[in-house]
């Protein structure tokens, strides 16, 4: 029932933008098989060849638990070995995560949690998937004729559930809360570039922890999926998570995080995680050359370390930059490549291993990752990222991915913030106003400071030790990561619902009051449906309030927000013809209604 409004309300919207929407409709019945276009190929969306495949896995395998990813590596991928890899159209396959088709029964006995299962668990609810997991995997042709060729016989005689391209990823720019910590926090002023703190109330959250009774149980643990990181920096080495069994996870020498572009069949990757294009750890992104791609290198190289200060540096004395949450740890995952056909972007492939990666620490020794930050996305719909991203919350230590909802000033989706699983976050400046380049629509699900001008962006750190301004939706989705973080030291209890109704719902809707934004009362991110008064709220439930997140006190609403809602005509890049070749946007209409 719900497929067919959604294909009568998909026509629709189609027909309005002048696009025969049966044909097209067809392709999504369809499409087991999604096959790079030549646009993906020539504006460089996908890595050339290669494909994110979903195979139907062993038979009886769903239920089966591995010590190590090593033994569960040899287990799927000697089956698929003996299925596919005799193919000479094939030149490499890399094993991902095997992800059941149903959700499992509860564990039989408490310790069972604690055991690194064969995969991530996807409640789909129908049994008949029971004994068949999708495995996941990169897989590698010897051409773009080949994969079309392969993936198609792999379809018809039923060996895969479905694949997809392997598409790129862009980066989208007593209380432990002592009293110095506390005045720290509440001196600094604007124009610092921590103008933002007073924004989303945290000196009045650190304050009510300051006078708060209560002990770090589990040290939250942030994981941050992005271009890598300094971990010499002097406001971050003390924020690190370290590993205590360095190898054990399937990456080496993962002393601080997992750098997942690493070509490694049977692991996950290796611990060098420098800074994209960085001589190496202290070392300058200023010493890139700056000519052409290189001066967006420049960008990319200090991209990872900014997120991670806002989210746990501790306060600069010069009151020029402090992070979010200073009772938190980070996990760092680099997913940009550093040579090759994704250099410079995250494959989906290398995103996919870094979820995998972070699903395998759930011991409060070494620190329990809770909150996984992607400042990064793309327009493109990756079902597989999809799945993953919707079954992390279903892992013990059940995971909440925030992310950035991108920066091209346009409703059209961006993901991985677009699943309804994540949290995705738009951008505010400092008089509360939308940031002029921030995506907005019915998806987005909170905002959060941003930046929005010279000298009114976000200061953090930048490799090399020192301090830096940027702005974007990658420096409002940490801050909301960073506030998970918190929470969850003040209260370890709070599973992955608690944890997201604590931030969404106490969000306070200020920036929808009349003046707001486009200076006359009617708010042009608040609009009304044709013929009601319903509200429609497209900069989510409101700014970020970490003070009434901690303890769950509700913003009083200056508006009622719709769960649904047309997202119309955006555009990518300038304009239509961005979309040519290409039918992922086809899920929008879709998803407003479905994926909510």
């Amino acid at each position: 029932m719900h497929y067919r409004w959604s294909v009568i309300i998909c026509g629709v919207l189609l027909a309005h933008c002048g696009i025969d929407p049966a044909r097209l409709v067809r392709q999504v019945e369809s499409q087991v098989v999604r096959l790079a276009t030549p646009a993906d190929h020539s504006q460089h969306l996908v890595v050339p060849s290669s494909y994110i495949v979903a195979f139907r896995g062993l038979p009886g395998s769903t239920t089966r638990h591995f010590a190590s990813f090593t033994a569960e590596y040899a287990q799927h991928y000697g089956f698929l070995a003996d299925q596919v890899l005799a193919d000479p159209r094939l030149r490499e396959l890399r094993y991902i995560t095997a992800v059941d088709l149903v959700k499992p029964g509860q564990p039989k006995r408490q310790e069972d949690i604690g055991k690194a299962p064969a995969g991530l668990q996807f409640a789909w609810g129908q049994a008949q998937f029971a004994e068949q997991p999708a495995v996941l995997s990169a897989v590698t042709f010897e051409s773009p004729a080949a994969a079309a060729a392969v993936l198609r016989e792999w379809e018809a005689d039923g060996t895969i559930w479905f694949a997809e391209p392997n598409y790129l990823n862009r980066v989208q720019d007593s209380s432990p809360i002592s009293a110095d910590l506390l005045k720290s926090y509440n001196t600094a002023g604007s124009g610092s570039g921590i103008w933002w703190h007073k924004s989303i109330k945290l000196p009045k959250a650190l304050a009510q922890l300051s006078s708060a009774t209560f002990t770090v149980t589990q040290t939250p643990v942030v994981a941050v999926l992005d271009s890598g990181l300094d971990i010499e920096h002097p406001l971050l080495k003390n924020h690190l998570w370290v590993n205590p069994s360095p190898g054990a996870s399937g990456c080496s020498g993962d002393v601080n995080g997992c750098n997942t572009t690493a070509g490694q069949l049977g692991g996950l990757g290796d611990g060098d995680i420098h800074p994209f294009g960085a001589t190496g750890y202290s070392a300058s992104c200023d010493n890139i050359p700056c000519d052409g791609k290189e001066c967006e290198a420049r960008s990319v190289c200090g991209h990872g370390t900014h997120v991670a200060g806002i989210i746990a540096a501790d306060f600069d004395s010069s009151l020029a930059a402090a992070g979010v949450c200073p009772l938190c740890r980070i996990m760092a995952i680099k997913v940009i490549a550093e040579s090759g056909p994704s250099k410079g972007l995250a494959s989906d492939q290398a995103i996919l291993l870094g979820f995998k990666y972070l699903t395998r620490f759930r011991d409060a020794q070494g620190g329990v990752v809770r909150v996984a930050n992607s400042s990064l996305g793309k327009y493109a719909h990756s079902r597989a990222t999809g799945l993953v991203v919707g079954v992390l919350k279903e892992a013990p230590n059940e995971i909440l991915v925030v992310a950035a909802a991108s920066n091209d000033d346009s409703m059209i989706r961006s993901y991985p913030a677009a699943f309804g699983s994540a949290i995705a976050v738009a951008a505010v400046g400092p008089n509360d106003e939308k940031a002029a380049y921030s995506n907005f629509g019915p998806w987005v699900t909170v905002s959060a400071p941003g930046g929005n001008s010279p000298g009114e962006q976000i200061n953090s750190t930048v490799p090399g030790g020192g301090l830096g301004m940027k702005q974007g939706t990658s420096m409002a989705s940490p801050v909301v990561a960073g506030i998970a973080g918190l929470i969850l030291a003040y209260d370890p209890a709070r599973g992955y619902q608690a944890l997201r109704d604590s931030i969404v719902n106490t969000a306070d809707p200020r920036l929808y009051a009349p003046g707001v934004n486009n200076g006359i009362n009617l708010n042009y991110y608040n609009p009304k449906l044709s013929g009601s008064d319903t509200r429609i709220q497209l900069m989510g439930s409101g700014i970020v309030d970490v003070a009434a997140a901690l303890t769950s006190t509700v913003a009083t609403a200056a508006t009622v927000a719709s769960s649904r809602v047309s997202p119309g005509c955006g555009v990518v890049a300038g304009g239509p013809a961005a979309w040519s070749g290409s039918w992922w946007w086809l899920w929008l209409p879709l998803a407003a209604l479905v994926l909510l």
